[in-house]
């Protein structure tokens, strides 16, 4: 019975401290759940309306990215989306993107807008007599020679006879790369120069030719004006011509003629006179002008080579660095001379009686040079030049005076022939001035 009584006891005992732990649990706010007073706070926080003021800052933060986001998704924006006109950028660009136009397809049919025409559309309406061909062939070689010595002066040297391609042949002549310096730009940028003369777009532009490579016998695509392009001239072997590879001196050296009929190319083509010899050389030239041939001296003055020359003297006045004592006094004659009676052909001259044969008309068959005067001559010859032109270079202030004083004193310098040291110093100071005012003038 007193076992029965002290396990009751104990029974009890551990009721009341199981009752008593619940009953504290229950009253603690940390132990599984909300108090009360949480449970009411949370009621009141459902029934009161949301502050404008934190929505709005809440919102905001929600959609302002941060730079980090900014930086990622900037490239990827710049890809997706196009660029749109305006300060924003409409919702439905992602989904609407601007449509993007391919380019029209090129028409190979059509013309290139030139400030030339063709060559058909530039003939003459009446047929031309001699003075007015002359006239105009004499205007083109004043032209080329103009525009070449100004080539020279931008560049320190001529421009080849002509360009090549990546695989080393010939493709268009100098003529097509002297259009800048004819006032043809537009029609110099229509070339392809990697490709030959009669290959497309090249060929197309064959019937562009400028006036200046017009020949007044035919106004077609071929032109008369060449330069001589044999191995002991200036432009042989397509070299590069500058002033020091002129060793005969750029006014004592022809740089271009006026070709017969003949040996006229299409104007693009990269063809010149090939003439190795006197012979080659004379029979190219002479048939067109009455009276002579049509040329240029290195230094730019025009100069007619005259019928009466033999072909030793012309071959001699082409070379470069052969050394020969010839001066461009020696043969030169003012282009714009008068035709006073038909002239034999450099060819052969017809037979003559004894009565009207001199010394002026019979060829020479050598050619007779003189060597450089010496130093203490020279330069009492140039005091006496100076004491002569001095007044005369001085009155001439424009440049058409300039140039005809010029002409006259290689004309007076042709007469002097008795006196060789006084031919020496006006002939070259007469190339200095043309060559002064040819550059000024660029």
């Amino acid at each position: 019975m007193n076992t029965l009584i002290i396990a009751f006891r104990s029974f009890y005992n551990s009721l009341s401290a199981l009752l008593a732990i619940v009953f504290a649990c229950v009253g603690l706010s940390g132990c599984g759940g909300p108090s009360q007073e949480e449970m009411m706070m949370r009621a009141a926080q459902r029934r009161r309306p949301p502050d404008p003021s934190e929505t709005a800052q809440a919102e905001g933060a929600s959609k302002e990215p941060t730079k980090a986001s900014q930086a990622a998704e900037e490239p990827n924006n710049r890809q997706q989306q196009p660029p749109v006109s305006g300060n924003s950028v409409p919702d439905n660009i992602a989904s609407n993107p601007i449509p993007q136009t391919a380019p029209p397809p090129a028409n190979p049919d059509k013309k290139p807008t030139l400030s030339i025409s063709t060559i058909d559309e530039r003939q003459p309406t009446t047929e031309l007599d001699s003075t007015e061909r002359r006239k105009i062939a004499q205007n083109n070689i004043e032209t080329l020679a103009t525009a070449l010595l100004q080539h020279f002066a931008d560049t320190k040297r001529f421009p080849k006879a002509f360009t090549i391609n990546s695989n080393n042949l010939p493709t268009l002549s100098w003529r097509v790369a002297l259009l800048p310096y004819l006032g043809h730009e537009d029609l110099h940028r229509q070339f392809d120069f990697s490709k030959p003369w009669n290959i497309e777009p090249n060929k197309s532009l064959l019937k562009y030719i400028p006036d200046a490579y017009v020949s007044p016998e035919r106004f077609d695509t071929n032109t008369n004006f060449l330069l001589p392009a044999g191995e002991d001239f200036i432009f042989g072997a397509n070299r590069v011509p500058r002033e020091k590879t002129i060793e005969d001196g750029m006014g004592n050296t022809i740089m271009l003629f006026e070709v017969n009929n003949d040996h006229a190319v299409p104007w693009t083509k990269p063809t010149d006179l090939n003439a190795n010899s006197s012979d080659e050389l004379i029979a190219a030239i002479g048939g067109l002008r009455e009276n002579g041939t049509f040329a240029a001296w290195a230094n730019g003055l025009p100069v007619l080579l005259s019928n009466t020359l033999s072909s030793e003297k012309i071959f001699h006045a082409t070379t470069h660095e052969k050394g020969e004592p010839l001066r461009a006094g020696d043969i030169h004659r003012d282009i714009n001379e008068k035709v006073q009676s038909k002239a034999n052909s450099v060819a052969g001259p017809k037979p003559a009686s004894k009565s009207n044969l001199d010394s002026n008309t019979i060829p020479s068959k050598t050619s007779v040079r003189l060597s450089v005067p010496k130093a203490g001559d020279i330069a009492e010859a140039q005091d006496k030049l100076r004491s002569i032109y001095a007044d005369k270079l001085r009155a001439a202030e424009e440049r058409s005076e300039k140039t005809k004083l010029a002409r006259t004193m290689l004309t007076d310098a042709a007469k002097a022939r008795l006196d060789p040291t006084g031919t020496y110093v006006m002939q070259t100071a007469a190339m200095r001035l043309a060559l002064e005012l040819s550059l000024i003038h660029i």
